[in-house]
């Protein structure tokens, strides 16, 4: 299969077994934003045959990082890291070579604005035991930190890592103990220094990975931050009756609540896991993952923070009618818009594709890839949004046997679906396994099959595409004439009046927010306000919103008087204008 994880205790399987076969859809769907070749990694250290993208972050546009796996001469799996530099990808590095023995990933990457990066994932000794690691990228250079081998006498390994602004990061993971209970752990980076991990514990303060006596597992599959100091970690443990439970753990000051299980929907019995989390700058945080809500059916799920209390509902719900869906990845805008994306089995017993919208507290699913999902076979696995752009990104089976991925993205609530990576896959096993998006641009990694059999990492980004302009609208009050939109990224706006309706005046204004102001207008005459995006360079269409004039007049009725303001006033019956 290509793509599987080596994340242990929850499903990751990405795409199903391999058949050889050419690719044969290669156009793009209308509407679908317009990405770059897929650019092969680290082809010439793949001699093994098998790599993989499991993770990508940037810093900004042009700044970026992807991790992941390549398999060398030896069969073994290697960490794979590859830094983007002012838009130019450079050599691949291998993480955690020297000390690798059996196999080795990057698990996950993060960067904050300021260009600080992170990489967090295992290694294994000669008996396959594996020990986690962070790394830190400083100056150019990857530096490992390995976890305390008292930890983790018999294993351990690092799900998801996260930084903000400010330089501060997290990490999450599992560590095995000499009792073979597997313990959920966070642990923080300040001030380039990583901290001790701390085991997560419940209510009563007793560590996750012991509620289930001999049977005791707990891991942290996701991180986010906020970006303003409050980070969120969550995933799995299984209670004293072997119940598996979703939880989440906050950090506030520094300090890590003790965990919180996410409600179980219907059942008591029900179990659920936690696979995404994403957080916006308010403080307003998202989590995703399945949950067994009625003895064989499984749905997706999402979980919203408000105020420091969790809501679970189950998403797609109608759509599953299958009874087998689960929420992959979650992400959210700095305006507060979220969206989730995974999998779920419809009527005819085919899996899909879908993406879920958050508007105004209320989330609403639709399946996407469908048209190119002949072989019914189809998952979302990673979805991301910056300012006024939302991505999501998977696989789906063309024929029953050849695997393509896709990336879809919203384009003003509406969701298109577009093939990538088609030159490249030559036999027919290719998905999107991770994406991110900054000030507008986004980048994709997954994987490929070449003509030769060999799986191998790529990434893509979408090209600059100004002109994303949502929710355009025009108010007056007296002489002034103001226009609002969504802004979209670093995207820059020229403002132009118009008086009437089509003649542009010499009035312009630039601005890179989601409004520009007009004064002085005459409040009788009709005008409009044309508004055009730019980013590097390249303008898009215009795009034009128009206003009537408000006149007003005065009417009389037996000595009283009444002023009516409209584009063309008129007197009630019964009063007569003076």
């Amino acid at each position: 299969m290509p793509g599987v994880s080596r994340v242990r205790g929850w499903r990751l399987v990405l795409l199903a077994s391999l058949i050889a076969g050419a690719l044969p859809l290669t156009s793009s769907l209308a509407g679908a934003s317009t990405w770059t070749p897929a650019q092969p990694l680290a082809t010439s250290l793949n001699l093994g045959g098998y790599a993989q993208v499991l993770s990508v972050s940037c810093a900004g546009p042009g700044q970026c990082v992807a991790g992941g796996y390549y398999e060398d001469v030896n069969n073994t799996s290697q960490a794979l890291i590859v830094n983007e530099v002012n838009g130019v990808w450079g050599a691949p590095t291998t993480l955690a070579g020297s000390l690798n023995m059996s196999g080795a990933q990057v698990t996950s990457v993060a960067c904050d604005p300021s260009g600080h990066c992170v990489a967090g994932g295992y290694y294994e000794d000669a008996s396959t035991t594996t020990f986690a690691f962070v790394a830190d990228e400083v100056n150019g250079n990857w530096v490992i930190t390995t976890l305390p081998s008292s930890l983790d006498p018999n294993g351990s390994q690092v799900n998801a890592v996260a930084c903000e602004a400010s330089g501060h990061c997290v990490a999450g993971g599992y560590y095995e103990t000499a009792g073979v209970h597997v313990q959920a752990f966070v642990m923080d980076e300040v001030n380039g220094t990583w901290g001790a991990p701390s085991t997560l514990t419940d209510g009563s303060n007793q560590a996750l990975g012991d509620l289930a006596g001999s049977n005791g597992y707990a891991q942290v599959n996701a991180v986010a931050c906020d970006g303003v100091g409050y980070c969120v970690a969550g995933g799995y443990y299984y209670d004293a009756s072997t119940i598996q439970h979703a939880f989440v753990v906050d950090e506030v000051g520094g300090v890590w609540s003790r965990a919180t299980s996410l409600a179980q929907a219907s059942r008591v019995n029900a179990t659920t896991t936690l696979t995404s989390l994403a957080c916006d700058p308010s403080g307003h945080c998202v989590a995703g993952g399945m949950l067994n809500d009625a003895g064989s059916t499984y749905q997706a799920f999402v979980a919203d923070e408000v105020g420091g209390l969790w809501t679970t509902t189950p998403i797609a719900t109608s759509l599953n009618t299958g009874g087998s869906a689960e929420t992959n990845s979650v992400a959210c805008d700095p305006s507060g818009h979220c969206v989730a994306g995974g999998m779920l089995n419809d009527a005819g017993s085919t899996y899909q594709a879908f993406v879920a919208d958050e508007v105004n507290g209320t989330w609403s699913a639709t399946t996407v890839a469908a048209s190119l999902n002949g072989g019914g076979n189809a998952t979302v696995w990673a979805v991301a949004c910056s300012a006024g752009q939302c991505e999501a990104g998977g696989y789906y089976d063309a024929t029953g046997s050849t695997y393509g991925a896709f990336i879809a993205d919203e384009v003003n609530g509406v969701w298109a679906a577009s093939p990538v990576a088609t030159s490249l896959n030559a036999r027919g096993g290719a998905g999107v396994t991770a994406l991110t998006c900054s000030a507008g641009q986004c980048l994709a990694g997954g994987n490929y099959v070449d003509s030769t059999g060999r799986t191998q990492a790529f990434i893509t980004q979408n090209e600059v595409t100004p002109g994303r302009l949502a929710g355009l609208s025009l108010t007056r009050s007296h002489t002034t004439v103001s226009a609002s939109w969504t802004p979209n990224g670093s995207d820059s706006y020229t403002c132009t009046l118009m008086y009437g309706y089509s003649s542009p005046s010499s009035f312009h204004v630039t601005t890179t927010s989601g409004g520009c102001a007009f004064y002085g207008v005459s409040p009788t005459q009709s005008v409009g306000v044309r508004v055009v995006a730019t980013s590097a360079g390249v303008s898009s269409a215009p795009v034009t919103a128009f206003v009537d004039g408000q006149a007003s007049i005065t009417c009389v009725r037996n000595g009283a008087h009444r002023v009516v303001t409209g584009a063309s006033p008129r007197c009630p019956a019964g009063w007569r204008r003076r």
